[in-house]
């Protein structure tokens, strides 16, 4: 994983580059290899992937305590590799873990101070935002299920509709012939 020398210098930026806020490590599942993909920003890949993505909580990582590095870094597991997938795992973080959290987060704020109140406000706003998002995903997704289907008629039963077609055309020609 480290013997690219890309990959080093990409998790090195992320230890110590301010700036540097994610790193995405992405694995080929369809390659037999072990290789890594080190990224500082994550990207889609259309083909079977696992991707783990680090997010920094601070400016820059003290290695050498383990204690800090738990607190200091959050984690995103991502499995992906289709358009499906990817709205999937959006919709599943929204409305499974996020808005969850957020609610029981909403419910421990008391409204007993003018800046707490602000604070509730604020939070209905964002779990509003939340649910509209996770509806929005969840029609996206839906679109995407949706498969173009053409239709073609089979060659014989094309020509048997022809003849057939004539037929009834040389019948109707014969019976105003007859009328005249």
């Amino acid at each position: 994983m480290l013997s690219i020398e890309t990959n080093k210098n990409i998790l090195k930026l992320f230890i110590l580059d301010e700036s540097s806020k994610i790193i995405s490590i992405t694995k080929n599942e369809e390659d037999s290899s072990n290789e890594y993909i080190f990224e500082t920003e994550p990207s889609y890949k259309s083909y079977q992937n696992s991707a783990i993505i680090f997010i920094k909580r601070v400016p820059r990582l003290d290695c050498l305590k383990q204690k800090l590095i738990k607190r200091d870094i959050q984690m995103l597991n991502f499995t992906g590799g289709n358009d499906l997938a990817m709205f999937s795992y959006m919709q599943n973080c929204i409305q499974s873990a996020f808005s969850p959290l957020f609610a029981s987060f909403e419910k421990t704020l008391r409204p007993d101070a003018k800046n707490i109140t602000t604070k509730i406000e604020s939070c209905k706003d964002v779990n509003q935002k939340m649910n509209e998002l996770a509806i929005l995903l969840n029609k996206a997704q839906t679109n995407t299920d949706m498969f173009d289907v053409k239709l073609e008629i089979h060659p014989l039963i094309k020509q048997k509709v022809k003849n057939i077609l004539k037929k009834t055309i040389n019948i109707q020609r014969l019976k105003k012939l007859s009328h005249i």
